[in-house]
């Protein structure tokens, strides 16, 4: 499985990009159209969680700026009849936040409003996932905090799965801690150990 990855945009339109790694190999990645700007922003230096999905006719790569994103994708892709591309219409129309309000709110008209979303689809993700989405308000904070220390320790040579294990540990030990120099300090004697 791709967990995630990082490298520079090669081409991009709302929706897709093409990600070429330090390697040199090319992903075709599908991203949410709301994205856009961000991933433009960051393109030379982008770094995206994805989610690889496989079927008989396709091999598709779906990609997100943050965790909750991706969070929220693997959530919706979890319900009967929501396949990928209904979950990244969803992301892209609503958003991470107002989705999972409109989810818990059990607002019906909001989330068939979006194309290809019907009235019993709308009512299956309701049903499913009223209550089990949340995401805390300093979340898109911390998960900046968490993407800039895994990058700082890949940028010092650590390989990714080991720089990711060790930011979510240190993390977890500290978790009113904000100032990022102090962070990639306590990253460090971790990864000495």
């Amino acid at each position: 499985m791709i967990a995630s990855l990082r490298g520079k945009a090669l081409f991009l339109k709302p929706g897709y990009v093409l990600l070429e790694t330090e390697s040199g190999i090319g992903f075709e990645i599908i991203t949410p159209v709301s994205a856009f700007s961000e991933i433009q922003q960051q393109k030379d230096h982008l770094f995206l969680y994805t989610a690889l999905r496989i079927k008989d006719d396709a091999v598709n790569l779906y990609g997100f700026l943050k965790r909750e994103e991706i969070f929220l994708f693997e959530k919706l892709t979890s319900v009967s009849g929501v396949g990928p591309k209904i979950a990244i219409s969803l992301i892209s129309a609503l958003g991470t936040q107002n989705l999972i309000n409109a989810i818990n709110e059990g607002n019906l008209s909001r989330i068939k409003g979006i194309p290809g979303i019907g009235i019993k689809t709308a009512q299956r993700i309701i049903l499913e996932l009223t209550g089990k989405l949340k995401l805390e308000s300093d979340s898109e904070t911390f998960s900046q905090v968490e993407d800039d220390l895994v990058s700082a320790l890949i940028n010092l040579g650590y390989q990714a799965k080991l720089s990711r294990e060790i930011v979510e540990a240190v993390l977890n030990e500290n978790k009113d801690e904000a100032d990022f120099s102090n962070l990639l300090r306590k990253c460090l004697k971790k990864v000495a150990r």
